[in-house]
């Protein structure tokens, strides 16, 4: 009888868990990325047990929206009085992520996470840090990574562009960590 209550229990404790409280919500955008004439919704927060970053995909239907992809750790929060990360829908209707610290210290980073939506998944398809560094200028750059197209650019302080190839494909979003950024982006 435990067992069959316990069973019985299971699908009311994982409904609970994915419940996004108003206070976790940083940034949403609705877009319709799927074009089945439903509309869709993407919710950056934070996780109620860890405090980590979490993207929450939805797709909408007839019945309401479902979780398509949970990204746990896609961007990390600047620490100090700086804006908090914010999404995007682009013109070509891909979801942006875009956080930013330039509130004091030496060292200034913008970072943007470029999502679409290919072949019935999200996939991380770019992303492009800048970095600027008050004290020692010749820190300061660019990365741009294309990953749809196995393609990237490292600009230097001097303006001194270095294209490098990727070997690996876009990665679907609920997999992608930081340390999917290529090896080349840190030279």
């Amino acid at each position: 009888m435990r067992l069959l209550f316990a069973l019985l229990l299971l699908p009311a404790l994982a409904s609970a868990q994915s419940l996004i409280r108003p206070w976790q919500v940083l940034s949403s955008v609705t877009n319709d990325w799927n074009e089945d004439g439903w509309m869709d919704r993407a919710v950056l927060g934070y996780a109620p047990d860890d405090g980590e970053t979490v993207l929450w995909i939805y797709q909408g239907g007839d019945t309401g929206f479902a979780l398509v992809a949970e990204a746990r750790g896609m961007i990390g929060i600047p620490a100090g009085e700086v804006p908090p990360p914010d999404m995007f829908v682009t013109e070509r209707g891909s979801l942006q992520i875009i956080s930013e610290s330039d509130a004091g210290g030496r060292n200034f980073w913008s970072e943007v996470i470029t999502i679409a939506y290919r072949k019935g998944k999200f996939v991380v398809a770019g992303y492009t840090s800048t970095n600027y560094d008050t004290i020692n200028p010749s820190l300061t750059g660019t990365c741009d990574v294309n990953f749809l197209a196995r393609k990237g650019e490292l600009t230097d302080a001097d303006e001194q562009t270095t294209a490098f190839t990727l070997d690996t494909p876009a990665t679907p979003v609920d997999r992608w960590s930081i340390a999917g950024v290529p090896d080349a982006c840190y030279r």
